[in-house]
């Protein structure tokens, strides 16, 4: 199974490795700021809030990171098909 994905990932279209790359880039700076905010929370604040945010933001990036990996291949099977 991991060497079939490994093969759809290599055979993805340029453009979709484009996309799929500064999503996962975006991806990290979210997760990086949420990491920042949870350090912070551990170290000098005892705000729930800021846990909250911290917690919030770490989820949303993985989210996206999921949502940006299946869109790649959603979008590669779609064009390669209409051929």
């Amino acid at each position: 199974m991991i060497n079939n994905l490994k093969k759809a990932y290599l055979n993805l279209d340029k453009k979709a490795i484009k996309i799929l790359k500064k999503g996962w880039k975006f991806c990290t700076i979210l997760c990086i700021i949420s990491l920042i905010a949870l350090i912070y929370y551990i170290l000098l604040s005892a705000n729930p809030l800021l846990y909250k945010i911290g917690i919030s933001l770490f989820k949303l990036s993985i989210t996206f990171a999921i949502e940006f990996l299946i869109c790649a291949y959603a979008v590669d099977f779609i064009k390669k098909t209409s051929m």
